[in-house]
């Protein structure tokens, strides 16, 4: 079982604001279906502010270690 998160940054002067999305709609039995969420979430968090920038986005197993 796979879960998705992506960290992420809104880049405000002086300093960014940063924070962890979990994914709600997993966990998925395949690798492939986690990857597809993530281009999701990318694109769902792209549309929330013009200065966010993902830093990492990751397909973690059920034993917590990236894929």
């Amino acid at each position: 079982m796979f879960t998705a998160h992506i960290f992420f940054c809104v880049m405000l002067a002086p300093v960014p604001e940063c924070a962890i999305a979990d994914d709600t709609r997993g966990p998925y039995e395949v690798e492939e279906k986690c990857i597809s969420r993530l281009g999701e979430m990318q694109s769902a968090l792209a549309t929330l502010h013009p200065r966010l920038k993902v830093v990492a986005a990751r397909c973690e197993n059920n034993k917590g270690e990236p894929v």
